[in-house]
């Protein structure tokens, strides 16, 4: 009787490895909520002889037919322990902090290409302060530039609405909120700004608050197709500033979205 499972562990884990997550961060959580140590062989063998039972198509048929006796089914069902919340929140936050970092290096190495073919009569006509941004980045680039690599993919995150509204979105990009206040040419910003401009064309776009520290938007529109806006995206950085293959890529509402 100590090793059974009980049916609130068995929709837990189930649920969690439909997300996605790894043995390990399903037994660290399943400790955590239900103060209940698993081995990864105990917690891989009970999904699998859940899958043999057809347990997903029991949770379905309990998802059109709730069960109103427990009090409890609904918050079980649609919310995911705190300490699992942030914890993917994290993974989320760090994959944007990258993607940033790597448009922050793509934009340097650019405008340093560009120095590089300037003409001294082209240098000469510029004022004191872009004369000495040239000299910073020709005097030591080795310390400055990170080269990414040619055909750099940037990846944007939306997450679809899993509620009534089938049609809009959360969209989170790898651009600091407090970076769209104050417009700058770099191409941290330019991702920003082309981003919601194609996506006006077929979409309302509202501002929403951040996630973390990225910014973040309501996009509702219908039939929107999510591929195409991504080429429109990348065509135009690449005429106005580098060339770089732009993706949405679609997350799971794990987190407060």
């Amino acid at each position: 009787m100590g090793n059974s499972w009980t049916e609130q562990q068995k929709e837990f884990i189930w649920n969690l490895r439909q997300s996605g997550i790894s043995t390990e961060e399903i037994k660290n959580a399943l400790e955590k909520k239900f103060g209940k140590k698993r081995t990864n062989s105990s917690i891989n063998s009970r999904v699998h002889i859940l899958k043999k039972e057809g347990f997903g198509e029991t949770l379905e048929k309990k998802k059109q037919f709730p069960q109103l006796s427990d009090p409890d089914y609904f918050k079980e069902l649609y919310s995911l322990d705190k300490w699992f919340i942030k914890k993917r929140e994290n993974k989320v936050e760090d994959y944007l902090q990258g993607e940033r970092n790597t448009l922050y290096n793509l934009d340097k190495s650019s405008k340093f290409n560009k120095l590089s073919g300037l003409s001294i009569e082209d240098a000469l006509s510029m004022n004191k302060t872009e004369r000495s941004k040239i000299i910073s980045y020709l005097q030591n680039p080795e310390k400055k530039i990170i080269i990414p690599e040619k055909n750099t993919r940037i990846s944007l995150i939306k997450i679809p609405n899993y509620g009534s509204n089938k049609n809009s979105n959360k969209l989170i990009l790898p651009v600091y909120d407090k970076e769209i206040i104050t417009p700058s040419n770099t191409l941290i910003s330019a991702v920003h700004d082309i981003s919601l401009d194609v996506l006006a064309r077929d979409a309302d776009i509202k501002k929403d608050n951040p996630f973390r520290s990225f910014a973040r938007y309501h996009v509702s529109g219908e039939d929107l197709d999510w591929r195409r806006k991504a080429r429109e995206i990348s065509q135009l950085l690449k005429d106005n500033y580098v060339e770089l293959n732009l993706k949405f890529v679609e997350d799971k509402p794990l987190y407060k979205n």
